[in-house]
């Protein structure tokens, strides 16, 4: 997995080359979409949301919130952090570090873990105000009660709204 994610970050790195042109694109977006969980036991669906600012051309501080649900089971992640982006002229790639919290419940029970999420993404301009999400991809690992789950991933899609110059 981590060879994996590896390569994503150096074929995001060789697509950068054109990325340091000069760049009027807005400095805000908000992303809402469709989310797929998968651990080794089930694959909870959901949604998710996020908030990016730009800091720099391809730097932006991202705020990330999830739910995912399955048989009974809620699962709702808050996490933030980088995510360096590659701008074309219709496309954009990026690839992100998150880090935070997430709540499970089930019936009665509930607890929370430290969560991390690791991977990135593909947005397709879909005219001036909107760009659509063709897929994110993250490896969510996290941390709860001492014992460390690593086979987590997720997988979305959805709009990308971009705003303020």
């Amino acid at each position: 997995m981590m060879k994996r994610i590896a390569l994503l970050v150096l074929v995001m790195v060789c697509l950068s080359v054109t990325a340091f042109a000069a760049d009027d694109s807005a400095k805000t977006s908000v992303f809402g979409g469709f989310l797929v969980g998968h651990s080794p036991s089930f694959t909870p669906v959901g949604w998710q949301g996020s908030l990016a600012y730009d800091v720099h051309p391809n730097l932006a501080l991202v705020g990330d919130f999830t739910g995912l649900y399955k048989s009974g089971l809620k699962t709702h992640s808050y996490m933030g952090g980088p995510r360096y982006v590659v701008k074309q002229d219709k496309v954009s790639y990026f690839v992100e570090g998150l880090f935070g919290g997430a709540h499970s419940s089930i019936s009665s029970a509930s607890g929370n873990a430290f969560q991390m999420a690791f991977g990135g993404g593909v947005d397709v301009k879909a005219g001036d105000k909107m760009m659509v999400r063709v897929i994110e991809f993250d490896w969510t690992p996290a941390h709860s009660s001492g014992v460390w789950s690593k086979k987590s991933t997720r997988y979305g899609f959805g709009v990308v709204f971009p705003f303020g110059k």
